[in-house]
């Protein structure tokens, strides 16, 4: 766990005026601290595949540099100037959405930039020097998100504000209807002064976590429990199957983000179910596939391989269609008549 405490300024108005119906969307305020713009920390609008929008303070062109990012593709930048002075302390900027396009104020300049789809469609990244503030001085929790879902755990962080009467307070981690984490948080820094923090939540060996599955982050205060964040369940996992034959399979398998943390795998000979592998033997390898991360399994159907006509070998995440590099593998295939033509080649699943 890690957590950053920053004083901040008190808010603009205790007690902001209700919206009219018609009039323009309400404003995010977001605190700019100074580590933004000395670290390259940008605020992103993201979708699955896109940037939808990226705000970056940048010291070099004493700007707020703005852009998306769009199949494949930045966009044309535009700058909202800010004298470098304003740089090195926390700065405000206010965000709105109107008319296709977002419109940013900050340092007494403003900015509109085309918006190729609504910002209320993407997931708002913060990193721990740009705050989301919330004008209402009883808001606790001003922000959360799901940084990684995958198989084996979340990482999450969320940023708080000390108020005048704080309360317990509770993260919840949900997916498919069932609370798989509850995270009681200890009390909040004093009034006026914001904190991020960040978890890594490992999930029970029967958790019931699907590749896909929907995500969600919540905080419970007193004011009730509301939705953070929400995203799907999605594994960066690597491994190869480096060998195999009627005898045994071998390789290694990894989760970069928990490299500690070894996965399991089913192992699978022509379709029927072998056994369960665990990749935490030593492996030489480089990069990922070095250290514990290695397997090696004894396949049991092995007393009459002669007589099949093809043999493969599959090794997968457990429970899980998720296959490893080079799988299946081949032991033997049936012959058939272009097998002159196409030769198969080693490191393909070639005996």
């Amino acid at each position: 766990m890690s957590v950053a405490a920053s004083p901040l300024p008190p808010p603009a108005e205790d007690n902001p005026p209700a919206q009219a119906p018609g009039a323009p969307p309400a404003e995010e305020r977001f605190i700019l601290l100074p580590e933004a713009a000395a670290k390259g920390h940008a605020l992103e609008f993201r979708t699955a595949r896109d940037v939808v929008l990226h705000i970056k303070p940048s010291l070099a062109h004493r700007a707020l540099v703005v852009n998306a990012h769009q199949a494949g593709r930045w966009a044309t930048e535009r700058r909202l100037p800010v004298p470098p002075p304003l740089l090195g302390e926390p700065l405000d900027l206010l965000l709105r959405e109107e008319d296709g396009q977002a419109l940013l104020s900050a340092a007494g300049q403003a900015l509109s930039f085309p918006l190729a789809r609504p910002l209320a469609g993407a997931r708002l990244f913060l990193p721990p020097s740009i705050i989301r503030w919330a004008e209402d001085p009883a808001a606790e929790v001003l922000h959360g998100q799901i940084a990684r879902a995958d198989l084996q755990h979340a990482a999450i962080s969320v940023q708080r504000r000390g108020t005048a009467a704080p309360g317990r307070s509770a993260l919840l981690l949900r997916a498919g209807g069932r609370v798989l984490h509850r995270l009681d948080l200890p009390p909040p820094e004093p009034c006026g002064q914001a904190t991020q923090a960040s978890f890594r939540l490992l999930h029970r060996p029967d958790a019931m976590i699907f590749e896909g599955m929907p995500i969600e982050l919540l905080a419970e205060t007193g004011a009730g429990t509301r939705i953070l964040d929400r995203t799907v369940v999605e594994s960066r996992l690597l491994g190869v199957v480096e060998h195999a034959s009627a005898g045994l399979v071998r390789g290694w398998a990894r989760n970069p983000a928990l490299p500690h943390q070894p996965l399991l795998l089913d192992i699978y000979l022509n379709g029927r179910l072998q056994g369960i592998a665990r990749a935490d033997a030593p492996h030489a390898g480089r990069g990922p596939a070095e250290g514990r991360c290695g397997f090696c399994f004894a396949l049991r159907e092995t007393a009459a391989p002669h007589r099949a006509p093809e043999l493969r070998v599959s090794v997968r995440i457990h429970d899980t269609d998720l296959e490893l590099t080079h799988s299946p593998w081949w032991i033997r295939r049936p012959a058939t008549g272009t097998d002159a033509l196409t030769p198969l080649q080693p490191g393909n699943g070639a005996p």
